[in-house]
C-alpha cells in the first residue's frame, strides 16, 4: 500500500509540537504543568465545535442559515490534532512510522473522497459525522473507531488528506507565543 505522506508528516509535525508544548511526559497523559492530558475530551468538544459551525441548527434561535466552511476545515484539523495526539499516547512504544504504516495497511487512513462537491452531503448528514466523532470519543472508542470516523467525517465533508494537510500545517506551525493551535486562544 502506498503511504499517504500527508498523514505521516501530520502525525511527525503532532508528536513534535506535544514535546515541545505538553513537556517530556504528555505520551503518560500528565502535561508539564502537572495536568491530566485528556484527548477524548479535546475531541467531542472540538467536535461540538465543528457542529456549531452550521449557523441555523439551534432550533431555539433565530439564526440564519448557512455554513462556516473555514471554521469547518479547523474544527477538522482540531479534532485529527487530538486523535493523532490520542494515538500517539496509547502508542507510545512504537515509532510514528510503525504507527501510520498499522493505520494505512488496515485501509481506514486516508482519501474517501465522494467524488461531488461540499454540498453533496445535506448539513444534517454533517452534523451526525460530528456527532459520531464525538459519541465514539465520550464512550472511549478505539483509535481504530476515531480514525474511521475522523475519515468518514473528511469524506462528508469533502476534505481530502491535502486539504486536511494544508489546513493542519497553516495552524500549527509552531508559533513564538506556545499556543498549540487547538483552539485558537492559547488553551
Amino acid at each position: 500500500m502506498k503511504r499517504d505522506s500527508n498523514v505521516l508528516k501530520m502525525f511527525k509535525v503532532q508528536e513534535k509540537l506535544n514535546d515541545e508544548l505538553d513537556g517530556k511526559d504528555w505520551k503518560n497523559g500528565i502535561s508539564k504543568t502537572g495536568k491530566k492530558i485528556d484527548w477524548k475530551r479535546a475531541i467531542w468538544l472540538k467536535a461540538a465545535e465543528g457542529i456549531e459551525s452550521y449557523k441555523g441548527w439551534k432550533h431555539w434561535k433565530n439564526r440564519e442559515e448557512g455554513v462556516d466552511r473555514e471554521n469547518l476545515k479547523i474544527e477538522t484539523a482540531n479534532i485529527w490534532q487530538c486523535i493523532m495526539s490520542d494515538i500517539l499516547t496509547i502508542r507510545k512504544h512504537e515509532s510514528v512510522n510503525e504507527i501510520v504504516d498499522a493505520f494505512e495497511n488496515m485501509g481506514i487512513v486516508g482519501d474517501r473522497i465522494n467524488k461531488g462537491d461540499e454540498n453533496s452531503f445535506s448539513n444534517e448528514e454533517q452534523i451526525d459525522a460530528f456527532e459520531n466523532i464525538a459519541v465514539i470519543a465520550l464512550n472511549g472508542g478505539s483509535e481504530y473507531a476515531l480514525v474511521d470516523s475522523f475519515f468518514e467525517l473528511c469524506e462528508v465533508l469533502n476534505m481530502n488528506t491535502e486539504a486536511l494537510h494544508t489546513t493542519y500545517m497553516s495552524k500549527n506551525m509552531p508559533k513564538p507565543t506556545g499556543n498549540r493551535g487547538i483552539s485558537g486562544e492559547g488553551e
